[in-house]
């Protein structure tokens, strides 16, 4: 029953595509911090079916984006719908100062979470891993090792990522990058 909204309501269209685009999982927003953390969390799982999950959850994702945008294009920029009884004859004004006021926080958050993760991910990291431990789940398939502090470089002309060698172990056999 819409279409057309975005030229009777132009900063409601605003907040909601940059919500929108959120939960899509675009970069710099929290949707994508979440959803690459689940998607990477099950991908590299002990769990012998990790990887299978994770493949049919990226593909639903993918979807998901498609028919979100589509959405958004239809109800936002399509065209508008002339009868009385549809939904955007019945706009006639756009957001409030008030309303404003609650949405500019909101979409802050979206993009200081996407921007800034950690500062959310360090709480939950703890209980996190008491909870694995109790529930005595596998090992994750990547391992990423701490690295002693190297030496002092006998040559100063020698490269920093030279200096600092990061680790990996994947499936038992290690990897040095």
């Amino acid at each position: 029953d819409f279409g057309g909204v975005a030229s009777k309501m132009p900063v409601f269209t605003s907040f909601f595509f940059i919500v929108t685009l959120s939960s899509i999982g675009l970069p710099l927003t929290n949707g994508f911090v979440g959803e690459f953390l689940i998607l990477n969390g099950t991908y590299i799982s002990g769990f012998p079916w990790g990887r299978a999950f994770a493949s049919v959850a990226t593909l639903g994702v993918l979807l998901g984006a498609v028919y979100m945008l589509w959405m958004v294009k239809k109800v936002f920029w399509g065209p508008e719908n002339m009868d009385e009884d549809s939904g955007t004859q019945h706009l006639h004004s756009d957001l409030s100062v008030r309303e404003i006021a609650v949405m500019v926080p909101i979409v802050l958050l979206i993009f200081w979470m996407g921007l800034h993760p950690r500062s959310f991910i360090a709480i939950s990291e703890q209980p996190i891993a008491n909870l694995l431990h109790t529930v005595k789940a596998p090992d994750p398939r990547v391992k990423v090792q701490p690295m002693p502090k190297p030496e002092p470089a006998q040559n100063s002309e020698l490269a920093a990522d030279e200096a600092t060698p990061v680790h990996q172990t994947i499936a038992g056999e290690e990897v040095r990058k």
